[in-house]
């Protein structure tokens, strides 16, 4: 997992957030994992659904 968001984090240009959520979305992503984003009950579903 650390070296999936680390490879994700390094290739993601922008702010120091978008770096670390580009991370998080890889390891989600690379290992089937719902990821998401947003505050109390809003929250927005950044990756596909988890098989």
């Amino acid at each position: 997992m650390t070296a999936v968001y680390d490879e994700a984090f390094d290739a993601t240009s922008g702010m120091f957030s978008e770096k670390c959520e580009a991370g998080v979305m890889a390891v989600a992503e690379s290992f089937h994992l719902a990821y998401d984003a947003g505050q109390g009950s809003d929250l927005t579903r950044k990756t596909k659904k988890p098989r």
